[in-house]
Parts: structure tokens; C-alpha cells; sequence
């Protein structure tokens, strides 16, 4: 959600002015996220400065019950390489999480090439295999699935270094990638 409050010197201890809360659901990336928190937080930051002006601001003093806050953790390029031992659901969350930006990565190795890719969309498939984790599988024409530990990570929509942003489909159409290919 989205808070106004009184800036004091300690981070996020001021006093509560307004507060609005968005719904998250099942397929949001932080961009949808971000851009719901953006709507909602305009919105709230008129609602607080015309209290301010008219004088009807109440400010609520934050729980103190709370437990200590701690900064969130700087998001650096090798936090965000997909590791495609983890399941096909903490993938997906992972992908959805950094989508889209920074965005999850991976990369394709190919002889003495190296590809980086990003990945901004996916699906997870729950379903037993044989697989070693990371390996690309066809299960449909024109789709990448790719093999973690329970199941698979269907690609959605990706990014070649270098490249446009494009759905996993037309991908295929300029780069096509040989089953059994491994990401890593």
C-alpha cells in the first residue's frame, strides 16, 4: 500500500496521515505493482494536502510494537540470475519480482558464444521429468520451456542482449534455440 506521514529523522517512524491499501494479484510483476502504488499514491497525496490546508489532518502515531525496520537489501546484476535449480513457482515469483526492471537474467552458451537474456514473463508448469535443471524443452512448437526441479518454466516474453523485448514466439522466429540447450 501507499502511506502519507510526518517525516521525522528515523526512516518510516513518522506520524501516519493517510493510508491506502492496493490488491496484489496472482500474475502482478513490480511494474503492475508499481503502477497500481502510482494511481493510489497521487490520489492519497491530494486527499493529505487538502487536509493539510483546510486543517482536518489527524496524524496517527505509527505501532511501536513493530519489530526493529531494516533496510531492504541493494538488488545487484548477480542477485538477479535465475537459478534453475529452484522450483518452477519460486522461478516464476523470482521473474514476476524483478519484471521489469532490473529483470531476472540468464544466460545460453553456445560453442564459444555467450548469450545473455532477460526474462520478463513466465509460467510455471508442475510436471514430472527427467531434465536437468536449466534445460530447454519443446513441449509445444513455438514455445521455450525450460526444466527446473519440479516441473517447467514456460518463457513468456524475453530480451537478447542487444535486442527488442518480445514475446516468447517471435524469439523463436530470429533465434531458434535447439532442445537441449541449457540455460545457466
Amino acid at each position: 500500500g501507499v502511506t502519507t506521514f510526518k517525516l521525522v529523522h528515523e526512516i518510516d517512524t513518522g506520524k501516519i496521515a493517510h493510508q491506502s491499501k492496493v490488491e496484489i494479484g496472482e500474475r502482478d510483476n513490480a511494474g503492475t505493482i508499481h503502477d497500481k502504488l502510482m494511481v493510489v499514491g497521487a490520489k492519497l497525496m491530494l486527499k493529505t494536502v487538502d487536509a493539510i490546508i483546510d486543517g482536518s489532518i489527524t496524524l496517527e502515531a505509527q505501532d511501536a510494537d513493530l519489530e526493529q525496520l531494516k533496510p531492504a537489501p541493494k538488488i545487484f546484476k548477480e542477485t538477479c540470475r535465475i537459478d534453475w535449480n529452484s522450483t518452477a513457482q519460486e522461478i516464476d515469483c523470482f521473474i514476476r519480482g524483478l519484471s521489469p526492471y532490473p529483470a531476472a537474467h540468464t544466460t545460453l552458451e553456445r560453442e564459444d558464444e555467450v548469450f545473455n537474456i532477460k526474462i520478463f514473463d513466465s509460467q510455471p508448469i508442475i510436471e514430472n521429468h527427467n531434465y536437468s535443471a536449466g534445460t530447454i524443452v519443446q513441449l509445444q512448437p513455438k514455445q521455450i520451456n525450460v526444466a527446473v526441479a519440479n516441473g517447467f518454466v514456460k518463457i513468456l516474453e524475453l530480451q537478447l542482449q542487444g535486442r527488442k523485448r518480445m514475446k516468447a514466439v517471435d524469439f523463436l522466429n530470429g533465434f531458434p534455440l535447439l532442445e537441449k540447450d541449457i540455460l545457466k
